[in-house]
């Protein structure tokens, strides 16, 4: 049953966005994308944070920075961590160490992404 709740809120979220593009414009779907994310409702925020994260939507930064200040839920807080390191790495890891230093599960997985960020920029830096 809670598969089916989650996968009925991803397709609402996406045919929300869709059609926000389709009839508004881009601006409007960001901000409706923006509203999820802000949501107190768990499920759409979720979904809303991972179509952020996958469709790497830079606009939302600032709302998933709320989102992740805001959000009590170390689950929820850990996929805001990895959409923001997704969208905009070395961004996100500055801001987010700050963030998360109270969350222990949380400041886990920022030490993991700041040790794959070190990595790649210098195995980058070293060609």
């Amino acid at each position: 049953m809670k598969r089916n709740q989650t996968t009925s809120t991803a397709l609402t979220v996406l045919a929300v966005l869709l059609l926000s593009v389709l009839s508004y414009g881009q601006s409007s779907a960001i901000k409706n994308l923006e509203m999820g994310i802000k949501s107190d409702n768990a499920g759409l925020q979720k979904q809303s944070v991972y179509y952020a994260g996958k469709y790497e939507i830079k606009e939302v930064i600032p709302a998933l920075m709320t989102a992740l200040e805001n959000t009590k839920d170390a689950g929820t807080r850990k996929l805001i961590v990895r959409t923001l390191y997704k969208i905009d790495p070395a961004k996100a890891l500055k801001s987010i160490n700050n963030l998360t230093a109270a969350d222990e599960q949380v400041k886990k997985l920022c030490d993991a992404l700041n040790y794959d960020y070190n990595v790649n920029v210098s195995t980058v830096a070293a060609r």
